[in-house]
């Protein structure tokens, strides 16, 4: 089996059918998956949704915006979860 490097530009961002978002800049999505944006623009919720840690897509997609693997990304998390930001 060949494996590809997948890449930021081959990453699908899936928003709701109802939702007025067209574009997103790599920042924004950044913010929203550290959960330092919470509400678009609108005023509706962000709710980021992962794949599995090992899921190759998520790998991908952590080390497109992050820079980081998944699991690298536990310390931070944990920190989200046991705090008042919560998840």
């Amino acid at each position: 089996m060949i494996s590809k490097q997948l890449t930021a530009d081959e990453l699908l961002i899936v928003v709701a059918k109802d939702s007025q978002v067209k574009t997103i800049s790599t920042h924004q999505l950044e913010n929203i998956f550290r959960r330092k944006a919470r509400i678009n623009e609108q005023g509706g919720r962000w709710i980021p949704i992962n794949l599995g840690i090992e899921n190759p897509v998520r790998v991908a997609f952590a080390k497109s915006l992050f820079r980081k693997r998944p699991e690298e990304m536990e310390s931070f998390w944990n920190i989200q979860y046991f705090t008042t930001k919560g998840l």
